[in-house]
């Protein structure tokens, strides 16, 4: 009989060093130098080094000795990832968790992040479950400063090898699930596949040259049950496009990233769910000269580093901007000429710099973008629904006088600002409307102005030009209580955002002001942010977690997890190039100096043999992995 310990969570020690964060994470960023590479979905190399691989399988620790616990695991190598480089109060805190000291402390994280994730023995982790306690962990320990996106496969998205080398290469860390799917029949001469079972795995590497690919990644379930930790090792695998049909509505044909197919049990593994966790970041623009720059305002990076793109001409200016949805590009609204009126929508990829127009509408004046990555523009007079590619899908002239949108992830609803009618109106995505708020008079209103939802308590924040003060709705129904707030330090704000946490975001007089709500229930300027008084146009856009998750795609037995035991092995087995400190794919003098810089340290990406001590033996060991690694 399995016995599972009684772990004490230090949560609340946790949140108290989480208070620290924001002076913390500015002076001690660290991450490891990664292979970032990115030139478009056939020429990529993201890798990291140093990513924990911790034990899904643990004697007698965990409730069925963690066979269904593979979400959890794989979601905690991150967060121990992310510690180690530059966040050390993110829990579970910064160590060489490939140390045996370190063994009863993973223990305690997987257990605490699978209770928070609802894993159990029968199921292991919902794909919902894996989002919501993913961000009840970020919320307890993130100070606001990580964000995470997690997406699955609908008919608007798929999970590509690409897509996750691109969000590393752009700061972030990727965990992902494969899903097993069982060849059930044929429609069309495509094989008719289902879901019965999925698993989590972290990745660590992704590459692509032509038609040379694979893809490493951190396997939980790789060892057998024991009551110490495993060596770290990886899984290679070769992804490989799959077309096919999906049961039991025929008729559904697409392509996704197959790995290890064929296999020896005849089933497919299909990407289709990852999650990137990245730290926050701003959007907004520059302008030098006669150059327009969209310009992300980071504070770290866990892989590679987000690129400011300088806009393709014609570029007299930007009306709108916003990350897509899964964060892996930008969408800006470009002013295509001197005069008013004309403008182009743009899909923008900082590794790579390409733009590509979305659609042929040429007047657009602003836009939001939906969870599901459907982007929803006005142009004054009408307000348009685009499939992520631009093609138009519906459209109204009925609601007056659009000014700014914003988009509601937990209802899924559009809000709109309209100042000539001082109203809020809250629309379905079919443009039907839920509620509708006129603005008092008192409030003054004029001009141009935002709207944004704040996704920490739902309320609706507002304002225009001519106003010093900031309009709150909360409520979602037909009657929200309506304040004004004037904050100390905002003046003339212009764009306007919110984080994870409930921070708002403002321009305000070309600076960048961060507002929280203070313990005298008012609010107040938080000069102790990272980003308080950075530069910031009129149009801002703040990193924030978002997901696609859709309960008709991604719900039943089918998204269940599969036991440990049940896995079939796959993948090749590639030892780590522990030597590799400067992570340049070769042990040579460069590495030997840095591991001399942290002699005598306990730096956990020197210290080789996880001892506590970067030492003669950690020197020996690079040594023994001299030259190219694999």
């Amino acid at each position: 009989m399995s016995v599972r310990r009684c772990v004490q969570s230090s949560r609340p020690f946790r949140l108290a060093v989480a208070g620290l964060a924001a002076a913390t994470v500015a002076s001690t960023l660290s991450a490891d130098l990664v292979k970032a590479i990115y030139v478009n979905s056939t020429a990529y190399h993201y890798k990291v080094n140093h990513m924990p691989d911790l034990d899904q399988k643990r004697l007698f620790e965990l409730a069925g000795d963690g066979s269904m616990h593979c979400v959890p695991t794989s979601t905690i190598n991150l967060f121990a990832y992310a510690a180690n480089h530059g966040f050390p109060f993110f829990a579970p805190g910064p160590a060489n968790w490939q140390s045996q000291s370190k063994y009863d402390a993973a223990t305690d994280a997987i257990h605490d992040l699978g209770v928070l994730m609802g894993t159990t023995v029968a199921n292991g982790t919902s794909g919902a479950n894996w989002m919501n306690g993913a961000q009840e962990w970020l919320n307890d320990y993130g100070a606001g400063l990580l964000a995470q996106q997690h997406f699955w496969n609908t008919s608007t998205y798929t999970v590509t090898a690409a897509k996750m080398a691109a969000a590393g290469a752009q700061g972030g860390i990727v965990a992902f699930a494969y899903g097993r799917y069982n060849i059930t029949g044929e429609f069309l001469g495509l094989p008719l596949i289902a879901r019965d079972g999925g698993h989590a795995v972290t990745l660590n590497e992704a590459y692509r040259v032509g038609s040379d690919k694979y893809l490493r990644y951190r396997d939980p379930a790789d060892d057998g049950y024991n009551s110490t930790q495993s060596t770290f090792v990886s899984k290679e695998v070769e992804p490989v496009n799959f077309l096919y049909a999906t049961a039991p509505f025929p008729g559904a044909i697409g392509t996704n990233t197959a790995i290890a197919y064929p296999s020896d049990d005849g089933k497919v593994r299909l990407l289709d769910q990852f999650m990137v966790l990245r730290p926050i970041y701003f959007l907004s623009f520059v302008n030098t000269g006669n150059q327009w720059t969209l310009s992300p305002t980071s504070l770290g990076s866990l892989g590679g580093a987000i690129q400011p793109v300088t806009l393709n001409a014609p570029a007299f200016g930007i009306s709108d901007l916003m990350q897509d949805a899964d964060g892996v590009e930008s969408l800006v609204l470009v002013n295509t000429s001197a005069a008013a009126g004309l403008t182009q929508l743009r899909r923008v990829d900082h590794t790579s710099g390409e733009q590509i127009a979305v659609g042929s509408f040429n007047s657009l004046k602003r836009f939001t973008v939906g969870r599901d990555g459907r982007i929803y523009a006005h142009d004054g007079d009408k307000l348009y629904c685009l499939a992520p590619d631009g093609t138009l899908e519906s459209a109204t002239s009925s609601i007056p006088a659009p000014t700014a949108l914003a988009y509601d992830d937990v209802n899924d609803h559009i809000l709109l600002l309209s100042i000539p009618e001082r109203r809020i109106q809250r629309l379905t995505k079919s443009f039907a409307q839920v509620s509708l708020f006129n603005v008092p008079t008192g409030t003054p209103m004029a001009g141009d102005g935002s709207v944004i939802v704040n996704p920490l308590d739902g309320a609706v924040y507002f304002t225009s030009d001519g106003t010093n003060s900031i309009g709150r709705l909360l409520g979602s129904g037909p009657n929200p209580t309506y304040s004004l707030l004037s904050i100390p330090g905002i003046v003339n704000p212009k764009g306007i955002s919110a984080g994870d946490d409930g921070a708002l975001y403002i321009s305000s007089s070309g600076l960048m002001k961060v507002a929280r709500l203070n313990r005298a229930g008012g609010w107040s300027i938080d000069p102790t942010s990272p980003f308080h008084n950075l530069p910031a146009a009129s149009r801002i856009a703040m990193l924030r977690s978002r997901s696609n998750f859709d309960p008709a795609l991604h719900s039943g037995p089918a998204w269940d997890n599969i036991d440990a035991d049940n896995l079939l092995p796959i993948g090749v087995e590639v030892a780590d190039c522990l030597g590799d400190l400067d992570n340049d794919n070769d042990t040579d003098a460069a590495d030997i100096a840095r591991l001399l810089g942290n002699w005598g340290t306990s730096d956990p990406n020197s210290d080789l043999n996880a001892d506590g001590t970067v030492g003669a033996p950690d020197l020996a060991i690079l040594l023994g992995g001299w030259g190219a690694c694999s």
